[in-house]
């Protein structure tokens, strides 16, 4: 018969507080991906807020970005970890500019297009997450990432562009 000694419930009760106490601060949200090969799509499954023709939002604006992840030509997937930094990516993808953002603190993340573009115009809304460009015959031509505006490196662009921000949200509940 197994007999568990009397710190052993303890154990279990302080892993149980840990653990609920990690899900309690920290939530995953969707992740932002950006697909850059022909045509563009900007794909976000919680649902974008579109604040005017420029610029679409995240749903939870509590959320902080904690990591990119870039992939060339469908090569190596690059990581850059961000724990909450500052976060810029800008890309241009023939005519259109898009900025990825956050505020200071790592959040409150926002996409804006420029370059003439529009929202529901060269950027149309495909589903409730989903933008796609009317543009076919493009591609992304420059690529930037900044992380506490501090260039990151991602190589040189010679085909589709894969970029995923994961980013988790606050639960500010007592």
């Amino acid at each position: 018969m197994l007999k568990l000694n009397r710190a052993a419930p303890w154990m279990l009760f302080l892993a149980a507080g840990v653990a609920f106490q990690h899900s309690a601060w920290a939530q995953p949200d969707s992740p932002i991906i950006i697909h850059g090969g022909s045509p563009l799509t900007l794909q976000y499954d919680s649902g974008w807020q579109r604040t005017d023709d420029f610029t679409v939002i995240t749903r939870y604006r509590d959320t902080a970005v904690t990591r990119v992840t870039v992939t060339l030509d469908g090569g190596t997937p690059q990581e850059i970890v961000f724990g909450h930094k500052p976060c810029e990516i800008r890309l241009r993808y023939g005519p259109i500019n898009v900025a990825v953002q956050t505020d200071a603190n790592g959040q409150k993340l926002l996409v804006a297009i420029s370059g003439g573009a529009r929202f529901d115009k060269e950027l149309v809304k495909k589903s409730e997450g989903l933008y796609q460009s009317l543009l076919e015959n493009e591609r992304v031509e420059s690529l930037t990432i900044l992380k506490g505006g501090v260039p990151q490196p991602v190589g040189k662009i010679s085909g589709p562009v894969d970029i995923r921000i994961e980013h988790e949200r606050a639960n500010h509940k007592s």
